[in-house]
């Protein structure tokens, strides 16, 4: 949409513009000059983050380095709709996609400096401003149901993780949620069903999924995703760590031949609504009231919409042909004792960052993650009955 000039201005004064255009974020200044690149961007975040001049009326401006057509992008948009109707119009969203203003791992940085409201933060692209999430985040073998994965990091950072918040104010930003990917499953274009199957075989895996890649016997490559149908196709790796999901985004389906019908794990760093804190604290009490009320439901939308894509693309591949088998107890075996040594290198990755008990975090975390299994199993919930369990066990709690 084209902006009056005369009706918007840019967000601060010249000099606080001029000073954010460093774009590192607080923990990194250090007076090391960013690359060219960076700055441009910064630039011109700055030339399209506005603001009205006059009136009530608030756009938050959204910024998610995921496509257009991604269905968590499109729930976003629909969440501003409803906030808007809610309010007659006084508060909305402004949806940037596809990474328009920041990249994901510039996000939270620009949302620090006030370049934009609110965003979609991955914590694995800066572990370093989020040690504390990362503890938990970075145990992706734990995973076996993004229903609870979800919850569990929920209730962990938003109500007991002290260091999580302590993370989140030192940015000067809050988190309204967590969301998580479908589990993890074995994609490959030949049989296979047991570990012996996979010795010297070449997978597309990285971070976690490479160490159990390793411990099969087997090759971890990291490669772009684009390129996995063509490394397929010309047997350059015989198999992908990723949600089923995968064979409908990248066209899978004619190089699957088979799936491991085994959850493999998940990525659950995703921290859905961060938002500036000045932002949230300007916002009449009506409108963070509002925003808190239905965000259960705008986060049980996000999983859930992971989880019916895993289904839809499984429905499809075994029409396609696609077969569908169980894991051998050595492979069952395998993922146990990743998840242990998992937890060790959780551990030594946080002690590295400089916190001083980790094990604590961890432990908390753990016995969250019991909690949520016992409420929602392994299966999908009924979403309405998620969203009141988010509500009962974390919304009703939490403040900010």
């Amino acid at each position: 949409m084209f902006l009056q000039p005369k009706s918007f201005k840019m967000v601060g004064s010249e000099q606080d513009r001029n000073a954010r255009i460093g774009c590192a974020s607080p923990r990194e200044r250090g007076g090391d000059p960013m690359n060219f690149a960076k700055n441009v961007a910064r630039g011109l975040a700055a030339a399209l983050v506005v603001m009205p001049i006059s009136g009530l009326a608030k756009e938050l401006k959204y910024n998610t380095y995921q496509p257009g057509t991604h269905q968590v992008t499109k729930n976003t948009a629909s969440f501003g709709e409803a906030l808007s109707e809610a309010t007659g119009g006084d508060l909305s969203i402004d949806v940037l996609s596809g990474g328009a203003v920041a990249s994901g791992k510039a996000t939270l940085s620009f949302i620090s400096d006030g370049l934009i409201d609110a965003g979609l933060v991955t914590d694995v692209y800066v572990p370093g401003d989020l040690p504390h999430t990362v503890i938990a985040s970075s145990l992706a073998l734990e995973g076996e149901s993004s229903w609870v994965m979800a919850a569990a990091m929920a209730e962990y950072a938003m109500l007991k993780c002290p260091g999580c918040q302590e993370d989140l104010d030192e940015m000067g930003v809050i988190n309204l949620g967590f969301q998580s990917t479908s589990t993890y499953k074995l994609l490959c274009n030949n049989e296979i069903s047991g570990i012996e199957d996979l010795q010297g075989k070449k997978i597309k895996a990285a971070g976690p999924w490479s160490r159990l890649v390793v411990s099969w016997g087997a090759a971890p490559v990291n490669i772009p995703f684009n390129d996995v149908y063509e490394g397929m196709q010309r047997g350059q790796i015989d198999c992908a760590l990723a949600p089923d999901s995968a064979m409908e985004d990248y066209g899978l389906y004619d190089v699957v031949k088979t799936v491991v019908d085994l959850p493999m794990g998940t990525y659950h760093g995703f921290h859905s609504f961060v938002l500036n804190r000045d932002v949230w604290d300007g916002l009449p009490e009506e409108q963070s009231a509002l925003i808190l009320d239905k965000m259960p439901g705008y986060i049980t939308k996000n999983v859930q919409a992971y989880h019916d894509s895993s289904e839809v693309s499984k429905a499809k591949a075994i029409e396609n042909g696609t077969v569908y088998t169980q894991a051998g107890a050595d492979l069952k075996a395998s993922i146990a004792a990743a998840k242990e040594e998992g937890r060790k290198i959780s551990l030594e990755n946080a002690h590295k960052q400089g916190i001083d008990t980790p094990e604590e975090n961890l432990e908390t975390f753990l016995a969250i993650l019991s909690k949520w299994t016992g409420l929602l199993g392994t299966d999908a919930p009924d979403p309405a009955r998620y969203e009141e369990l988010l509500r009962e066990n974390v919304y009703s709690k939490v403040s900010f």
